[in-house]
């Protein structure tokens, strides 16, 4: 004689639709599966998500944060053959630290929060601009 067991689940995915898992399953190992999905969808707006303060201060940082890095870096890149030396050394100098720097990103965010890594980040790099004024 067989056991049956019926598992029926009923919750709502991310996306506000509600996903219905009918799952039957014997003595003998599982059995078949259906999975309907109710297609009704919520409609988002962008500007739903800027009602909320702390979003737009959130996308506010964010774009500022890119902004300055992307400019910084390609500023620098742009600049390099102006830099005192060899050109050739100093494009492997600015791509050992950029390596060193996307290596090390991974382990200063996982010890740290976002906020307290990119506070770091800036501060050494101010540091290191402040260095560099200083000493050309």
């Amino acid at each position: 004689m067989r056991n049956s067991m019926s598992i029926r689940l009923n919750f709502k995915s991310s996306t506000g639709a509600v996903i219905d898992i009918n799952r039957q399953s014997g003595m003998l190992g599982p059995g078949p599966s259906s999975i309907m999905v109710d297609k009704t969808k919520v409609k988002h707006k962008i500007s739903d998500m800027l009602k909320d303060r702390r979003v737009k201060i959130n996308l506010f940082c964010s774009i500022l944060v890119w902004l300055f890095s992307s400019f910084n870096f390609y500023l620098i890149t742009f600049y390099l053959k102006y830099f005192p030396g060899n050109i050739y050394v100093n494009s492997i100098c600015f791509a050992s630290a950029d390596f060193v720097a996307f290596m090390m990103s991974g382990v200063v965010l996982k010890f740290l929060k976002i906020r307290h890594g990119l506070s770091f980040a800036y501060t050494l790099s101010m540091v290191a601009g402040i260095t560099y004024l200083f000493n050309y």
